[in-house]
């Protein structure tokens, strides 16, 4: 009987963790994006474009798994696209400070959505 409690109690403790780095993946691209509106040095933004890209491609991995091809899908593959580390589109300062504001603004709407579906499942 123990074992099966500390059994449940793990697997409890691994969606816990699994939770807090799903949030994290929603959180921290918010975080930089609204860190970048301020003036910092280059090697901030190629940091953040691969955190961004990262975390946008993962996130239209997953809603592509879970709901097909809809909005958030294609809206993170763009956002992948658009912060490519690795073949970079370059733009000037004030298209950036746009298209960050829009990126934030998405990714708190894939956050609601998650956060909606969790709360729909609970009921």
């Amino acid at each position: 009987m123990q074992t099966f409690g500390y059994l449940s109690g793990r697997i409890i403790l691994k969606e816990a963790s699994i939770s807090k780095i799903n949030k994290l993946l929603w959180l921290v691209p918010i975080a930089l994006l609204l860190i970048a509106l301020l003036s910092l040095p280059y090697f901030y933004y190629q940091l953040m474009r691969w955190a961004i890209c990262g975390c946008a491609a993962y996130l239209a991995y997953q809603h592509y798994k879970e709901k097909g091809c809809g909005f958030l899908t294609v809206a993170f593959i763009v956002i992948a696209i658009l912060y490519n580390p690795i073949e970079p589109i370059h733009l000037f300062r004030e298209a950036w400070i746009v298209i960050n504001i829009i990126t934030v603004f998405i990714f708190l709407y894939g956050w609601a959505q998650t956060r909606n579906k969790k709360v729909e499942t609970v009921q």
